[in-house]
């Protein structure tokens, strides 16, 4: 299985990095190397060929220096805060490059998991809280990130989980444990694998050659020599029938078969057929990179969208990375020829006024409603408030760090003022797709949206089949109807 990790990724982006060709009048930036963005901010390499030495730095998506190049080696940023190694010990610093944790420790985490940092002293483990203080004294042989509460640590040849004050929670006797992910850890015993929950259960005995952490709600697992998928009760909801697998992301995971990749929905229906030869990162902000061999010796890349519709043009050794907020890194692979390229996804559309009448709950309600492609699309937090009080309400907020949108279902929505303030042009407008992600009840939900004016507007009907909201239209008065007493129907 190929698991597209954060680490992976930085690796495989120095490694192979090169641009579309049709970009050719691409402003390169001036630096060694760029990698993959994080939070906005994507680390550079400089390098002094007189003292040979290289340092670590970050810029942002305008090609500017946000942070210098003074470190020995970085990691991504993570809720606003980034590993650095300076004199070989690790440390944070935070977005404007404010030290927050002086560099003192052998080894660190990628980031603070409930409230906790891994670090090393030494050769022993323990972890550090946001104020940098060793919360739990750095004295095991082995340890993981915490997740669901727990990690799993080595003390003496003993492996077991301790909780975020440092107290055993229960002893893990497998040959290998590692930390949660979406409330379940992997471990094996011998040669097969399985998982447990959060209290120690076995949910999945192991009876699998191998196996990886959930994501999205699935995890991989293999059988023999064929990978399938199983949901959190362990059940194969994709029976093992592939010959390699990455986990889902955005609702589809990449799959081989014959030797070839495509990619499948939750359901296991196929949504891009089998047809290139390479996959190099999960879908990410609705596009994924994948390439076909021209020979033996070059392969051509391009984005594909979650439809597999090829986006970009295809080019020999062009590698792109993943995107954030409408940006990735690229480069033609040469030193020095390093760029932000735009997601082609967020071409902007043209969005006419809807001149529909709107009635919600049999009241006359005036929206700022668009039509984009034959659809209509209304302002997010206009939806509700318009359905705020009913047993259909839900609220709304955006986690910023994340540029996630998060939808609530059964909660009163917190009005942040200027809902339902109608507009009275009737210009058609440009409305560029919502790079965010989407999160209805804590879970990634495939909605497309457009940002208007500063705005994110969603599909009606996407938004009344999530939260089961009748929809209904009166042809003969150009009418629209939103009913919290009606179920949805298509």
């Amino acid at each position: 299985m190929k698991k597209a990790l954060s680490l992976w990724l930085s690796i495989a982006l120095i490694a192979v990095m090169i641009p579309l060709s049709s970009v050719h009048a691409a402003k390169y930036l001036p630096y060694v190397t760029v990698g993959e963005l994080s939070e906005g901010l994507a680390w550079y390499l400089e390098y002094d060929e007189s003292a040979d030495v290289e340092s670590y730095g970050f810029i942002n998506t305008a090609g500017k220096v946000v942070v210098p190049a003074k470190y020995d080696w970085v990691m991504n940023f993570h809720d606003g805060l980034a590993p650095v190694m300076l004199n070989e010990k690790w440390g944070m610093i935070d977005k404007t490059g404010k030290i927050v944790i002086q560099p003192s420790y052998d080894s660190i985490g990628e980031q603070f998991v409930d409230g906790l940092m891994l670090v090393a002293k030494g050769e022993k483990w323990g972890f550090i809280n946001k104020a940098g203080e060793l919360v739990i004294e750095a004295k095991y042989e082995s340890a993981s990130s915490f997740g669901s509460g727990i990690a799993p640590v080595v003390l003496d040849g003993k492996p077991f989980y301790i909780d975020t004050t440092g107290k055993q929670v229960f002893e893990a006797n497998y040959d290998t444990i590692y930390n949660f992910l979406e409330g379940f850890a992997i471990y094996n015993e011998g040669d097969y694998w399985g998982y447990i929950d959060a209290t120690g259960k076995e949910i999945v005995a192991p009876k699998y050659d191998l196996a990886y952490p959930f994501q999205n709600g699935l995890a991989p697992v293999l059988k023999g020599d064929l990978w399938g998928f199983i949901d959190t009760t362990g059940k194969e909801v994709i029976k093992p029938q592939y010959e390699d697998v990455y986990s889902f992301n955005e609702g589809l995971a990449a799959f081989m078969k014959d030797g070839l990749w495509g990619f499948i929905d939750k359901s296991g229906k196929v949504i891009v057929k089998p047809k290139y030869d390479e996959v190099y990162f999960e879908f990410n902000e609705g596009l994924a990179i994948v390439g076909r061999y021209i020979n033996d010796e070059e392969t051509a890349r391009g984005y594909i969208d979650a439809t597999g519709k090829e986006v970009t043009k295809f080019a020999v050794n062009f590698m792109g990375g993943s995107f954030e907020n409408g940006y990735a890194i690229a480069s033609d692979g040469d030193d020095q020829s390093y760029y932000f390229l735009k997601s082609p996804l967020l071409a902007p559309v043209s969005a006419k006024p809807t001149a529909s009448k709107v009635m919600v709950n049999g009241k006359a309600v005036s929206f700022e409603a668009y039509n984009i492609g034959g659809n209509n699309y209304f302002k997010l937090r206009d939806l509700a408030l318009a359905v705020n009080g009913t047993d259909k309400n839900f609220e709304v907020s955006f986690d910023k760090a994340k540029n996630a949108v998060n939808l609530l279902a059964n909660k009163a929505y917190t009005p942040v003022g200027g809902e339902l303030a109608a507009g009275t042009s009737q210009a058609v407008k440009s409305a560029s797709p919502t790079a965010s992600t989407i999160y209805v009840d804590g879970a990634e939900a495939p909605l497309k949206a457009y940002n208007i004016g500063g705005n994110n507007y969603f599909k009606l009907r996407d938004i009344a089949k999530v939260f089961n909201i009748g929809v209904t239209w009166d042809a003969s008065t150009s009418t629209i109807g939103i009913d919290t007493s009606l179920p949805y129907t298509e």
